[in-house]
């Protein structure tokens, strides 16, 4: 019946929607807790910056790196999100998992897409060195 065919189709409408909902709310594991990504916005890479790590620095301290996003995901606090991590490394954990959410955010991010080309327009250079490597 055409009832029966509308209430599969909204059905399935139902369930697209809760998938994409769901692929969209990103969670970072750190000690057997689940934490909230946080979007790589404009503020949170000023927070970042705050807690003692440049996008410049990035991958020159990436346990600091790690430990100012995962203070972000709890709310700021860098010296719990230090002892979390502590916690997690000594249960086994890594930080895997953590790399990955980060890795999405940024690559979801229209911030910082956005500061990424212009970073490779100004210094076309660094994308040549980019290109060399792969």
């Amino acid at each position: 019946s055409i009832n029966g065919l509308l209430f599969i189709l909204l059905e399935i409408a139902l369930f697209v929607l809760r998938e994409r909902e769901n692929n969209m709310n990103r969670f970072i594991t750190v000690n057997g807790r689940k934490y909230a990504a946080k979007p790589f916005t404009f503020n949170v890479v000023c927070e970042i910056e705050e807690n003692g790590v440049s996008l410049s620095e990035m991958t020159k301290k990436p346990m600091s790196m790690v430990r100012a996003y995962v203070a972000l995901c709890l709310n700021g606090d860098k010296d719990k999100a230090g002892e979390e991590i502590e916690a997690h490394v000594k249960a086994g954990g890594d930080f895997n998992d953590i790399y990955k959410v980060m890795g999405e955010e940024m690559n979801d991010s229209d911030f910082f897409q956005a500061l990424n080309k212009k970073t490779a327009e100004e210094n076309p250079e660094m994308e040549d060195q980019e290109t060399k490597k792969k």
